[in-house]
């Protein structure tokens, strides 16, 4: 059958800026929020134009659907969650028109052809991706929590200290630049690693991601847990949780044989506003900064004891947090492995208690 049998489409209208509480959507998820609503409860939300152009949200109560997006109504006999997941298991973005300024349309989506299991089967295959959707969410927002208490923590520590030795992040941390990948490229059927970029930093690995060589030094290789500072162009940081990978340049894998993780991950994050604000200044070319900064960036090294009692504090927090990118990562390769051979009933779920 067409998609247009399970859902009615419609476009978003030009939002709304007066503030509110209810949430407005473009292709990008979440804009911002507004005082009225142009969308009833259980919407499914498609980015229709630019760069976000197919991609799939759903919220379960009333929206501002914004003229860069289209929403989606699930008809009476199809299961709302199991719809959703079936858009998310079509590569949209690759049916829409335009080059330059990718378009998605309602025809479009009307006339893609879809294969819906038995209402039964839909809602238990949906129940099944719904709960590990929600332990996904339940640790992103385990770490937000985590990751504000490390760094309250840690700011209060560092003003509090009794005493301590002026150093600098260079003295602290070994901070190591990526390579130019495209050089390590890899020969046919040869076993390859994703390539980490800043867009990779901020999105995770996706079909689009290059890959590298595995005959790399170990120095650019990184692993979960490793702290990862892109020093050039979108100045960020991150700790990296999506397995073993191959570090492209511009980014710095900062590590060290002397200080535990979280201290020279939280110095150095004291000083990225600082160093956004350099790169910034460098109006001729791609903002960047040398490394001659993190010699002069200053850094509070305290005495061994209140280092080690501050460190049986931020540790545990520390591992906690890094334990749930792992455990997120494991989730979403099950959730995107299960997930189309849910959508065409491939898998028998008679004998599976839900």
């Amino acid at each position: 059958m067409k998609l247009e049998k399970a859902i009615k489409f419609k476009n978003g209208k030009k939002r709304n800026y007066e503030i509110g509480n209810i949430p407005v959507y473009g292709g990008n998820g979440i804009l911002g929020y507004t005082n009225n609503y142009n969308a009833e409860k259980n919407n499914i939300i498609i980015g229709r134009v630019g760069a976000y152009c197919g991609c799939v949200y759903r919220n379960n109560d009333e929206c501002w659907i914004s003229d860069n997006a289209i929403v989606g109504n699930v008809k009476e006999g199809f299961d709302y969650n199991f719809i959703y997941y079936l858009l998310k298991s079509i590569n949209l973005n690759s049916l829409h028109i335009g080059s330059s300024h990718p378009l998605m349309t309602q025809e479009i989506l009307n006339n893609i052809e879809i294969n819906i299991p038995a209402h039964d089967y839909q809602k238990r295959a949906a129940k099944i991706l719904n709960i590990i959707d929600q332990k996904i969410e339940l640790n992103i927002q385990t770490n937000d929590n985590l990751y504000k208490m490390m760094k309250i923590k840690f700011e209060d520590w560092i003003t509090n200290l009794n005493k301590y030795e002026v150093s600098s992040l260079s003295k602290i941390a070994n901070y190591t630049n990526g390579l130019a990948m495209q050089k390590f490229r890899p020969k046919d059927n040869e076993e390859s690693l994703p390539v980490i970029k800043i867009k990779e930093m901020n999105d995770g690995i996706t079909e689009n991601t290059e890959r590298c060589s595995t005959n790399i030094k170990d120095e650019v290789i990184i692993n979960n847990g490793d702290v990862l500072f892109a020093w050039s162009g979108t100045l960020c940081m991150s700790i990296w949780g999506k397995g073993k990978a191959g570090l492209n340049q511009h980014i710095f894998k900062v590590t060290s044989d002397k200080y535990p993780k979280w201290f020279y991950y939280f110095w150095t994050l004291k000083h990225l506003n600082k160093f956004k604000m350099i790169a910034a200044g460098k109006a001729t070319t791609m903002g960047h900064i040398k490394r001659g900064e993190l010699d002069i960036s200053e850094v509070l090294i305290p005495e061994d004891k209140e280092l080690q009692e501050m460190h049986k504090i931020m540790q545990p927090l520390f591992n906690k947090y890094i334990n749930n990118l792992i455990q997120n990562e494991t989730l979403t390769q099950l959730r995107d492995t299960l997930l189309p051979k849910l959508m065409n009933g491939k898998i028998n779920l008679d004998k599976i208690e839900i």
